[in-house]
């Protein structure tokens, strides 16, 4: 059996190859139990952007529908109502929606935010903030993924590097390497991992999205 410091090497953990030693176990799932809301959340972000993928041929014949077949109408942070076709992504304190209104017979479609109404943001300025629009449906949708697949992305660095100071600060004189690389790669795997059905191709912004 593998052995490390005189430990055995026995213990498994999510999405890592290797084997923990009892002390790395244990050290494993106590700074993960301080990141786990945060895997949580960045969990919520890419399950629900790996189902709009799997959805987004149905959401974009949604959008092809009248206005006024839409169930939900939203205001924006300037007054101007919105259509929901579609929730986006839902988090603990903000919902993300796609919106659709038709002004002098053009459509035009957005992404608006609603925040928790007693965040501090929302008592600033307001529950309703308009994120991105676009007369193109599919380029707005495609644009709200990639944008938001790198924000996942931002999110795990941040869960490693969060996870790194506190194993300096809890276990100063040990070498846990190894718990930093399972949290790594866990997150690495919930982010890489997940299927992505539609291309999404680099674009500027000021190809018919605006934010």
């Amino acid at each position: 059996m593998l052995k490390r410091n005189g430990q055995p090497c026995q213990r498994t953990v999510p999405e890592y190859s290797g084997r923990l030693t009892d002390f790395e176990f244990l050290a494993y799932n106590t700074v993960f139990t301080s990141v786990e809301e945060d895997f949580k959340q960045l969990s919520a972000i890419t399950d629900s952007l790996t189902d709009l993928e799997r959805a987004f041929p149905r959401v974009l014949e949604a959008s092809e529908g009248a206005v006024d077949s839409f169930n939900e109408v939203v205001p924006d942070q300037n007054g101007k109502q919105w259509s929901v076709v579609a929730p986006l992504l839902k988090l603990r304190r903000t919902e993300l929606l796609f919106c659709k209104r038709v002004i002098e017979g053009e459509s035009e479609f957005a992404v608006v935010e609603r925040l928790d109404p007693n965040s501090p943001l929302a008592q600033a300025k307001g529950p309703w903030q308009l994120q991105m629009t676009s007369n193109d449906p599919r380029l707005l949708l495609q644009d709200f993924i990639e944008g938001e697949r790198q924000t996942a992305q931002l999110y795990g660095q941040d869960i490693v590097a969060i996870s790194r100071e506190a194993i300096d600060e809890k276990y100063p004189d040990r070498d846990l390497s190894r718990v930093v690389k399972a949290i790594a790669q866990r997150c690495t795997k919930k982010i890489s991992t997940e299927e992505k059905v539609i291309p999404i191709q680099t674009r500027r912004r000021s190809e018919g999205v605006h934010v």
